[in-house]
């Protein structure tokens, strides 16, 4: 299998110089995100550390949450998580105003991610994925409910984009780096990168092969690096666990089925926690600290609900029988109300490592029960806690693959496998009885997003009208007379006239072939009589918001060529058009990423951008400056002229980092670093990067 075949090294990047083969010198980049992602994950858990010791007030030593927080007094119990997320509502608050972001954008990790490829235009907001990071550090150190993997992933991907945008990666490389990023980030958090792989691939890209080996490089890095550094052996060893007696097996289809309903269960109280909270109206500063509240004074009893659940979870994996059944169910219930309470509230931090603990308790409250049926020594509780973490997580990510391995990665115990086969299709099936979506699915659904189908479909239902249509289309006002809808026609090559009224609404649009019967000898006897609100038709109209896939049944059903664009079915002011040629020129940007049709274009910051039509064969692209060029003008390289290139802007690096773009004269001199962004046929730009100057060096010129 060979790594995306997409460009993304211009032959005059500085890293081709040093490796010839564009794919290995890619995988290099995804080992050494691998690297950085496990750098930066570690860093990320000994500063969680250091928080919730100085939260509970125990040596900074301490690696046992629930040890330290059954020691802390009742008062810092119920304190720590609501100062922790006071101090995170503020922090994310502070550092979206300095950014001049929404407050509420915090970024969400894996769902941003998602977000990013089923919305193609779309980039990953490094801003927010810090601020998510660091609110979630604060949340999550002070006994929050949530898990580590969003954090770590929010950083990874972060560590990823950036490299991606300091080396002027192309779009498509560009996204299969973050994707890497993300595999990093799992690794980096649960020391498996086998699952890792499995979660960026099955869950992120759909088994899109092109992302497979960047994603196992960048997890097999990452955990090398763990392992390096000292945490060699899994997160949860327990290699003894096995599926033992053929009795084991109904109880584990019980078990699974009841996995499946309680994932569902827990995806429904996160949304409805969610729910409440917008309803309320509540200021995330109020939020925030009543999620911290909920899980405080569920920690005055149950010290296991804090943090990520890591030592709740080891615990039923390794003692099994020895919690009990009671307080497996009550670490169950717990645990379920304050991560809901913590996730629902908005505050930053992973669902992951809580749905493990959630499977773990519930197979081992059910082992048990299982135990006590079987004979003497044919059920394991501890085989239970595994095979209900395992159930959970299929349940919520419907991930069966990336359930199984994961599991067997985190035991340390691949003949677990065998027993984990059947449960986590069977959750998968259950949890979709009671709730369709995916928990990271049900996230996108939120924002407006669908995620169904092939991911050529996703992308087509994620591109909206506002997107490709064209705005500045005249409006003819409604009494407008014949004779002058007549000449309108007569000086530009329009078919259709977009009729409306004084207020803006749309009244129709009025189709050439209508009126060609009236531009006879009795025109001049309707002109004064024929106004343009008689002549006109209704036609399908679309919105703003609407998915290509509905412009495209709407074109196809009326065997249309265009359709007027409105503001709402209750609203009808009339914003724009798209037409057949808009929506073509879009899935060839999108879906199949070739550019040859229309480019998007748009300022940095500005609310949205807009496409432009190429010139056949030609495309928009971005390209180091050719060694050749260094110190010449742009009138004497006469690029034009000599390649059909058309140079349309130019950046050079500035100080502090920062970059200065300006639209070159003809006197404008190159430098070494500068970027070009050229308009011209791929194998021109292809031409110019790679070769030197087109013509012969004049007369006296000193040549090499």
């Amino acid at each position: 299998m060979q790594a995306p075949a997409a460009p993304g090294f211009r032959r005059s990047h500085p890293l081709r110089r040093l490796v010839a083969d564009e794919n290995l010198l890619f995988l290099g980049l995804a080992a050494a995100v691998g690297v950085g992602g496990a750098l930066v994950g570690i860093g990320f858990q000994q500063a969680t550390r250091a928080l919730s010791a100085l939260s509970f007030g125990s040596d900074l030593g301490t690696t046992d949450l629930l040890a330290a927080a059954r020691e802390a007094p009742a008062w810092r119990r119920v304190a720590a998580p609501v100062l922790g997320a006071l101090a995170a509502a503020a922090a994310i608050a502070l550092l979206a105003r300095l950014s001049r972001a929404r407050p509420g954008d915090a970024g969400s990790g894996i769902p941003d991610v998602m977000e990013l490829f089923a919305r193609g235009d779309r980039r990953l907001s490094l801003r927010a994925s810090l601020r998510g990071a660091f609110g979630a550090w604060l949340v999550i150190g002070s006994g929050g409910s949530a898990g580590l993997e969003g954090p770590k992933c929010q950083l990874a991907t972060t560590l990823a984009a950036k490299v991606a945008g300091a080396l002027r990666l192309s779009r498509q490389r560009a996204r299969t780096l973050v994707v890497a990023g993300v595999a990093a980030g799992m690794a980096a958090a649960y020391n498996t990168p086998l699952a890792a792989t499995l979660f960026a691939v099955e869950v992120l890209v759909r088994w899109d092969q092109a992302y497979v080996l960047p994603c196992a490089v960048s997890g097999a890095s990452a955990t090398l690096a763990l392992r390096l550094l000292g945490s060699a052996e899994p997160l949860y060893a327990r290699p003894d666990l096995s599926l033992g007696s053929p009795w084991n097996v109904l109880g584990l289809l019980a078990l699974a089925v009841a996995g499946g309903a309680l994932a569902a269960g827990f995806m429904h109280a996160l949304r409805g926690t969610a729910l409440l909270v917008r309803r309320l109206r509540l200021p995330a500063p109020a939020a925030f600290a009543a999620g911290g509240l909920a899980v405080g004074l569920l920690g005055l009893g149950l010290p296991h609900v804090y943090g990520n659940g890591y030592e709740a979870a080891t615990g039923f994996l390794m003692r099994g029988a020895a919690e009990g059944w009671v307080l497996a169910l009550l670490v169950l219930l717990g645990k379920l109300v304050a991560t809901s309470a913590t996730i629902g509230s908005g505050a930053p931090g992973g669902v992951f490592t809580p749905t493990l603990v959630l499977g773990a308790a519930l197979g081992a409250a059910l082992g048990q029960g299982a135990a006590a049926l079987a004979p003497p020594g044919e059920a394991s509780p501890a085989l239970y806690a595994a095979v209900g973490m395992a159930a959970l997580l299929a349940g919520t990510t419907h991930a069966p693959f990336l359930s199984m391995v994961m599991l067997a990665e985190l035991t340390g115990n691949w003949g677990l496998v065998l027993a984990l086969i059947i449960p986590v299709f069977v959750a998968i099936s259950a949890s979709h009885l009671f709730h369709r979506d995916s928990i990271y699915e049900g996230e996108l659904r939120r924002r407006g997003i669908s995620w169904a189908g092939e991911s050529e479909e996703v992308a087509l239902r994620n591109l909206r009208v506002t997107d490709v249509m064209r705005r500045n289309v005249p409006l003819v006002p409604e009494d407008l007379p014949l004779s002058e809808v007549l000449r309108i026609f007569a000086q530009t090559r329009s078919t259709y006239l977009y009729v409306g009224g004084r207020d803006g609404l749309f009244r129709g649009v009025i189709d050439l072939h209508d009126v060609k019967g009236l531009m006879g000898a009795d025109a001049s006897a309707l002109a004064g009589i024929v106004l343009a609100q008689d002549i006109v038709q209704e036609i399908p109209a679309v919105y703003p918001d609407d998915s290509l896939v509905t412009v495209n049944e709407k074109l196809w059903f009326r065997d249309l060529g265009h359709l007027p664009v409105l503001e709402s079915p209750g609203r009808r002011r009339f914003l724009g058009i798209v037409t057949r040629r808009d929506l073509l020129g879009a899935i060839d940007h999108e879906i199949l990423r070739r550019d040859s049709l229309m480019a998007r274009v748009g300022a940095p910051g500005a609310p949205g951008a807009e496409y432009v039509a190429l010139p056949p064969e030609h495309r928009i692209e971005e390209i180091s400056l050719p060694e050749w060029l260094e110190g010449k003008t742009l009138g004497e390289a006469d690029l034009r002229g000599s390649y059909g290139i058309t140079v349309l802007a130019a950046a050079r690096p500035a100080a502090e980092g920062r970059e200065e773009r300006v639209v070159p004269r003809p006197d404008w001199v190159f430098r070494r670093g500068d970027t070009l962004v050229v308009l011209g046929s791929e194998a021109d730009t292809r031409r110019l990067s790679g070769g030197g100057p087109a013509s012969p060096p004049l007369p006296g010129a000193i040549t090499e």
